[in-house]
């Protein structure tokens, strides 16, 4: 039963009208069974089932071919075989697949649940134009060419980029995200009470964001000041220098302001100050374990080679014109 074309074309108008419902009930149709393919048994076992139907109805038509010719059957049957190692591979794709989503800054380890390694983000090359000017219908771009950072396996150094995904030891690695670390440290007197980097939103200039630095009760407002403003006839622009970078900084206590200016300087507020060093950069890193993409690779691969042997099995399967004419 399960061999039969019938059957077979059953199941497959099945999943089409589930995907059809899908997406008029949830519009997220595709995510949903890619979910459900992940993780639900209602969804899994008949997927399961019809990719059974798929290769046992390749065999049967593999068979029936056979009495065709060799070549004939096995050249018909390498392209509807390439749809089913793909089949097979979206399966492990959507079950096997696993993510994690890491902020990193340099320095820092990235330790994965399905690895025992553990990684070094080396450096971060931030890729920012030194200068970039802003009007105010939007900023006209900060990055010379695409961030890069460099991560090592404690071996080999691998270049991750936001795209290709990068391959390092059977993992997918991209930047999904990218910004600035400003270092801060806090003093009373002369006693430093904190320092460190925080990784926050302020690209592009502009971007405001804030910090805190437990257990002070203060709240850090800040976003990148610009070197000057430019005035040409009505239109206003903000250059921002990344080469001498300061900050707007207003430091809050409950609903009470108790500074608001330049980070140029120290900023002195009860008895404590403010001041700022050298930035880092923080990266939010997409890192993926999909065992499903190679076999999915390989299925496209055999259906590349599957077409034109498909269409040379259909001239093989004509009579030749003299035996056409006879009869």
């Amino acid at each position: 039963m399960a061999s039969s074309k019938e059957f077979l074309l059953w199941l497959l108008g099945g999943w089409i009208f589930y995907y059809v419902t899908s997406f008029f009930l949830v519009k997220e149709a595709f995510a949903g069974f890619m979910d459900g393919l992940g993780r639900n048994h209602l969804i899994q076992i008949p997927y399961m089932i019809f990719l059974l139907s798929v290769f046992l109805n390749i065999f049967r038509v593999f068979r029936e071919r056979l009495k065709r010719g060799r070549i004939y059957a096995l050249f018909s049957i390498i392209l509807p075989l390439g749809a089913a190692v793909f089949l097979v591979g979206f399966f492990m794709s959507a079950s096997l697949r696993r993510f994690e989503w890491k902020v990193v800054g340099e320095g820092q380890t990235i330790q994965l649940p399905w690895e025992r390694k553990t990684y070094l983000l080396k450096e971060i090359r931030p890729a920012l134009k030194e200068e970039t000017l802003e009007s105010e219908a939007g900023e006209s771009g900060i990055f010379q060419y695409e961030p890069k950072t460099i991560i090592s396996d404690g071996v080999k150094d691998y270049e991750v980029g936001a795209f290709p995904p990068s391959r390092i030891n059977g993992t997918y690695y991209h930047i999904l995200n990218f910004d600035l670390a400003p270092g801060v440290r806090l003093k009373k007197g002369g006693d430093v009470l904190d320092e460190g980097y925080m990784m926050l939103r302020l690209l592009p200039p502009g971007s405001l964001d804030y910090f805190e630095m437990q257990p002070y009760p203060y709240r850090f407002s800040i976003k990148i000041a610009p070197e000057k403003i430019i005035e040409k006839g009505e239109t206003r622009m903000r250059l921002y220098s990344l080469r001498s970078l300061s900050y707007d900084v207003a430091v809050q206590k409950g609903e009470s302001v108790l500074f608001e200016g330049n980070s140029k300087g120290e900023i002195s507020f009860e008895g404590l100050s403010l001041s700022f060093f050298e930035p880092s950069y923080w990266v939010l890193l997409d890192i993926v374990r999909d065992r499903g993409v190679v076999v999915m690779l390989s299925g496209l691969i055999i259906i590349a080679a599957g077409l034109p042997l498909c269409a040379l099995s259909l001239m093989l399967r004509r009579p030749p014109i003299e035996d056409t004419v006879l009869k």
